[in-house]
């Protein structure tokens, strides 16, 4: 894309569309005229679909996480399960065993939905809601080295009260999380029987 074409404003987070021809002055774009050496020169590394400054700081993070999931000499409550998680996790030998089934009768229930009205009982039925606050979340999008494709994204999923430390000692600002999520119905994971698994 020709740069020129997107003048007088130009989406400078779009890489390459700042070259080293492309100047901005303070008053007219600050963002542009402070980050224009880095935005000249940033690439994409394979398998990312955005770039930062900030990516190296969080590869080193999830490089250190990595390690203290698989530290044999961690100790306690905490680490067990964590680490017993991330073991369940890597066992795609299980996991394909296990295949689909589970979701199954959630799909067929939502295939079955014929309109607005039905849709409405299928979202707010108890039953549909048990499923509570999901371990992971899942998106899909194009893939980033080949827009014909798409791929499945999979990030850690949230803990009701935000902070693990939380469910140790409630601070006030817990307190006042989590009334609105008891009344709300929404599960936390901390006393249930899938933690029973984890320490199995």
């Amino acid at each position: 894309m020709d740069p020129s074409a997107l003048k007088p404003w130009l989406n400078s987070n779009v890489i390459g569309m700042v070259t080293e021809d492309v100047q901005a002055d303070v008053q007219d774009d600050f963002y542009l005229a402070v980050n224009h050496d880095w935005l000249a020169s940033a690439q994409l590394r394979p398998g990312y679909t955005s770039e930062s400054p900030l990516h190296a700081t969080l590869d080193l993070v999830k490089d250190r996480c990595i390690a203290l999931l698989t530290d044999d000499s961690l100790t306690g409550d905490d680490a067990e399960l964590i680490q017993s998680y991330y073991e369940l996790w890597l066992d795609w030998d299980a996991r394909n065993e296990a295949g689909l089934t589970h979701f199954v009768p959630m799909v067929e229930r939502l295939m079955a939905v014929k309109d607005l009205d039905e849709m409405t009982e299928f979202l707010l039925s108890e039953e549909n809601s048990l499923w509570g606050t999901p371990l992971a979340e899942f998106s899909y999008d194009r893939n980033s080295e080949d827009s014909s494709r798409y791929e499945v994204r999979i990030a850690p999923g949230e803990l009701s009260l935000e902070d693990s430390d939380e469910y140790e000692e409630l601070s006030s600002y817990g307190e006042s999380v989590r009334g609105p999520i008891m009344t709300s119905g929404r599960t936390c994971f901390r006393d249930s029987a899938f933690l029973s698994r984890l320490r199995a």
